[in-house]
């Protein structure tokens, strides 16, 4: 993270902190708003955006304005000053200017929401560069920066259910023609998304190329008055690979739920290898998946590897996993494995906490471990 130049300064009725980098001039209502982790998520944002998009990497020719508040009222004071309007409904607010040097971002830190930031970050990112964006680029990869820690993107099942709609589904063509009010939002921005993914992940150059040579055109010619990105569909593109790419590509992104039936299905096939990729990647993606954690465990005793079993019942019941499902399991685990001090401990704490359930189970079993 580039240091900052911190210097105090007034601004109308305010005193604000003012800190600057070389890509951005942020200002604060107090020290209480210079929230350590704003901050740094801001000064990272040209990077994590130009990795991408491969912009000038010294900016746009200015720095961009930040305006962070702690205090509401102040906040909601600036933004209708600003706009000579109502005061703002959400906790950021991009004001647009048609310089763009002169639009603001400004911020109310503490109902911000990191990834709302997130887009309004790149928002303002992207008309540094493009006066007028078409919808689907806006839209769709101001979400694909989004990150989600530990958990299923949202956007994922949204967008394949959509897609696989034919009430819903929307062609490449189709999202690349659309303005903003084209389709409804909802089915609009989750596909753009899709399209976006799909440009920077497919491994097929012909496809990919739509997005770089369309960016190279909007650096090289930032007076041009037509679509790049859709110039090069219509005049480079096989339009029907490039569709029948685009649609394998959804068909292969996997959500978390589509991974543990999957999973399941295979587990009731006794394709434990499969099952246990599946899991895996649903585990990958949402480390706190306790069916996934339950099912591994699963197909570890269905093949006699009791010690593994063991290692993912207890992962299961530390996931929150019904805890008399879990104390069965790792009953029944180690009276196979010839635990049989450890299977009683197990099984009756499972009889305890669900008679209804496992108490017949429960004394069946134990009938055939052996008395010291």
């Amino acid at each position: 993270m580039k240091k900052l130049l911190a210097l105090l300064i007034l601004f109308s009725t305010f005193s604000l902190l003012f800190a600057q980098s070389d890509l951005y001039e942020i200002k604060y209502d107090s020290v209480e708003a210079k929230i350590p982790s704003i901050t740094e998520q801001i000064l990272n944002s040209y990077g994590k955006f130009n990795s991408v998009f491969h912009f000038p990497a010294d900016g746009p020719g200015f720095k961009y304005k930040i305006s962070i508040f702690a205090d509401k009222k102040a906040y909601k004071q600036y933004v209708a000053d600003k706009t000579d309007s109502v005061e703002p409904k959400n906790e950021t607010v991009l004001l647009q200017h048609s310089a763009a040097s002169k639009s603001e971002l400004v911020i109310y830190t503490p109902e911000v929401d990191k990834n709302i930031l997130t887009r309004q970050l790149f928002n303002q990112y992207l008309y540094s560069f493009m006066a007028e964006p078409p919808a689907w680029l806006l839209y769709g990869a101001s979400i694909y920066f989004e990150e989600y820690k530990d958990t299923e993107n949202p956007w994922l099942e949204t967008a394949k259910n959509l897609f696989a709609s034919a009430n819903t589904k929307l062609t490449a063509a189709q999202i690349l023609e659309a303005n903003s009010d084209t389709y409804p939002s909802d089915n609009f921005i989750p596909q753009s998304w899709l399209l976006f993914r799909f440009l920077i992940e497919t491994p097929k150059s012909a496809n990919s190329r739509l997005f770089h040579d369309g960016i190279n055109e909007v650096i090289n010619n930032s007076y041009s008055t037509t679509d790049p990105f859709l110039d090069y569909y219509k005049k480079w593109l096989n339009q029907k690979e490039f569709e029948k790419d685009f649609e394998d590509f959804v068909s292969n992104l996997h959500s978390v739920r589509e991974d543990v039936l999957n999973g399941i299905n295979a587990y009731m096939n006794k394709d434990y290898t499969t099952a246990t990729v599946y899991f895996s990647q649903a585990l990958s993606t949402d480390n706190k998946n306790a069916t996934a954690a339950y099912y591994t465990a699963l197909c570890y005793y269905d093949q006699k590897d009791y010690k593994n079993a063991d290692i993912w019942y207890k992962k299961a019941l530390s996931l929150g996993s019904d805890p008399a499902l879990i104390n069965w399991g790792l009953g029944a685990c180690a009276y196979a494995d010839a635990r049989y001090d450890e299977a009683t401990v197990y099984l009756l704490k499972a009889k305890q906490l669900d008679e209804a359930t496992y108490g017949k189970r429960v004394d069946e079993l134990m009938q055939y471990i052996p008395v010291k």
